[in-house]
């Protein structure tokens, strides 16, 4: 993989966020998190390098979201810089390399995991293993909810034992990129009743265009969001918990006024995802649903001004 560049040490030195090695005890609590939180700025500039061939037009910006089965994976394109969000079950690692592989991409600038399900953390250790990796986000987890799976020992242990920087991230935070900005409109809490409300919330935004990640975030998450005053709209809404009936309500809908869904989810899966209530409810708010489990991976191609689908 070789050695990381001296650049991308100084901008982990200038953010002032860069967290110790996890420990086997697991994440930070959430208290702990935030009182190193409280010492940090909370916009991080990231000057990508470019160079890897996405096959965009200059100023194009592409959101792809991966048919990586029952798990969620997506990732953003942005002027020659890659963002990934969650990175599928340890199934979908050649789905997922696949995908980097044929759009050219040998490095990863962010890996967000929204939270630590093994649906959305399980091909992290290959990903890691296989591309550079410059940084790796985590939500804040309280200590009641660590997890304990040999999985997730394994990911932590493989971020330790390749020095990849590692940070909690707090509401507020903004990851400026070469085009456009990642958001952290969620980020846990002490008190969430599981690992689903601490998953992240990510809005990107590029131009007159936005996009909105869900993780498993179900309606607990969206009453909060709504009352926060958070800025919801977007172009693109990413379904929370693969488009559960307990997700997506009617009223978060209508806050987010979204002209397209995504639901990520396998076929025929046992779940019963995307569930029957969640796809009436998009229906009635007018938007279209994108589907992996039937139509596949989906990307959307924005300049900032228009937005087009891709297959």
């Amino acid at each position: 993989m070789g050695k990381r560049s001296s650049r991308m040490t100084r901008r982990t030195r200038v953010s002032g966020r860069r967290a110790r090695p996890f420990r086997r005890g697991g994440l930070w609590g959430a208290g702990a998190a935030l009182g190193l939180l409280a010492l940090a700025a909370l916009a991080l500039v990231f000057g990508f390098s470019g160079g890897r061939g996405s096959g965009l037009d200059p100023g194009e910006a592409r959101i792809s979201f991966l048919d990586s089965g029952m798990s969620d994976c997506s990732v953003i394109e942005a002027g020659g810089g890659v963002v990934m969000i969650d990175c599928g079950d340890s199934g979908s690692a050649g789905e997922i390399l696949g995908f980097l592989e044929d759009r050219g991409i040998d490095a990863i600038d962010l890996l967000f995991i929204t939270h630590p399900h093994a649906d959305h953390y399980g091909s992290a250790v290959d990903i890691l293993e296989s591309c550079r990796v410059e940084q790796v986000v985590f939500t804040s987890v309280p200590d009641s909810l660590q997890p304990t799976a040999d999985g997730y020992f394994q990911l932590l242990d493989t971020l330790e034992r390749l020095d990849t920087p590692v940070e909690i991230a707090s509401v507020g935070q903004q990851y400026q990129l070469e085009l456009g900005c990642i958001r952290v409109l969620w980020a846990g809490e002490e008190d969430c009743e599981d690992l689903n409300a601490c998953s992240l919330v990510l809005r990107y935004d590029y131009g007159r265009r936005a996009a909105l990640f869900m993780g498993d975030a179900e309606f607990s998450v969206e009453k909060k969001l709504m009352e926060s005053g958070a800025e919801l709209w977007a172009d693109i809404l990413k379904a929370g918990h693969h488009g559960s009936r307990y997700a997506t309500s009617a009223d978060f809908l209508s806050a987010v006024g979204p002209g397209m869904v995504v639901a990520l989810c396998g076929l025929d899966n046992q779940y019963g995802f995307p569930s029957e209530e969640f796809i009436q409810r998009v229906q009635e708010a007018g938007a279209v649903l994108y589907r992996t489990d039937t139509g596949g991976s989906i990307s959307f191609v924005t300049d900032g001004n228009y937005l087009r689908s891709e297959a």
